[in-house]
């Protein structure tokens, strides 16, 4: 055998190999590429930037397959609008306020006010994916302190690969049921009675151990595969657990986890790229910091409101928003 083609293909074989290495680097996650650079990044789009990337969003002629949702009720946040548009989202905001001011590519959901407890209200919007939009195939919920810096079609093509039900994050800090049950009593989340005996009840009629073993999520950002019957199991048992006990979502997610067994990928492996800590994707704006937001009223205001009334409970006929 000639030994030039031996080495030759020794080379190859190890250029290849490093290749490997670097690509799996470059895609394991999706953000943590660009975090570190972009860790101190405050500042807002331009005004110039936010309009041409609007302009180029309607645009397009791409099927809008998936839904960027999110609520706002009880007047305690302002509305943030994503800076990137992604072409195959629709956008929804849904609120009590009729008087909300709503922009570009949004449409405004105005929610009825049978639920006196708005915190309430806004949990019934963001667990309820699977009939709110039927016909599209996933849904994006993401909270209203948060402002979106870039494209989320990335963390959707990673569930749509999985073939999973759902892409969530791991909790930066937390890593079990019961030390967000003690994180909540410490801070005054909610009321201790109730949350006590939401973990009285899994202690004495579930496996709390088995509970305690699913991972504890953050819940800020999460994307739902709409066409699963798995999914729609999940947040049906979700939903439930917040009617019956803590309005504080983090609670009940590791108990419908247990309960429903649905299939999820992390959208980013490290608990660190967490919303916090994730530059790259996201600014969180707080009740303290909120005043810093700048709210872009360059964007064309939309007057087009549809009304709407969702149950307490879930499997509600009423709740639907059809493609």
């Amino acid at each position: 055998m000639n030994i030039h083609n031996i080495d030759t293909a020794h080379v190859v074989l190890t250029a290849l190999f490093f290749v490997s290495i670097l690509v799996s680097i470059r895609f394991r996650d999706i953000a943590k590429r660009n975090t570190r650079r972009l860790k101190y990044y405050k500042s807002q789009i331009s005004k110039e930037a936010h309009l041409a990337r609007l302009e180029e969003y309607q645009s397009s002629t791409v099927k809008k397959k998936n839904v960027y949702y999110t609520a706002l009720t009880g007047g305690y946040e302002s509305f943030k609008v994503p800076e990137y548009f992604d072409p195959t989202f629709d956008y929804y905001i849904f609120t009590d306020d009729k008087d909300l001011k709503v922009f570009e590519p949004f449409k405004k959901i105005l929610l009825d006010k049978s639920e006196d407890d708005p915190i309430r209200l806004a949990r019934n919007v963001k667990l309820n994916p699977y009939e709110l939009f039927f016909g599209y195939e996933y849904a994006v919920w993401v909270d209203a302190s948060f402002l979106v810096r870039n494209s989320l079609e990335p963390y959707v093509a990673k569930v749509e690969r999985a073939n999973a039900d759902l892409g969530v994050f791991p909790h930066p800090d937390r890593n079990c049921y019961e030390e967000e049950v003690a994180a909540c009593l410490r801070k005054g989340k909610d009321d201790a009675a109730v949350i006590e005996a939401q973990r009285g009840y899994y202690v004495t009629k579930h496996d709390i151990a088995e509970i305690n073993d699913q991972p504890l999520l953050v819940t800020g950002i999460f994307v739902a595969n709409v066409k699963s019957d798995n999914c729609s199991i999940f947040f049906n048992a979700w939903r439930n657990e917040i009617s019956r006990f803590s309005r504080r979502d983090q609670l009940s997610s590791s108990f419908a986890l247990y309960k429903t067994n649905p299939s999820y990928v992390f959208l980013e492996s490290c608990p660190d790229l967490a919303h916090l800590n994730n530059k790259y994707m996201f600014e969180i704006f707080d009740h303290l910091t909120d005043t810093d937001y700048r709210i872009p009223d360059y964007l064309p205001e939309i007057n087009q409101i549809t009304k709407l009334k969702i149950s307490e409970g879930p499997r509600s006929k009423k709740a639907k928003l059809s493609k």
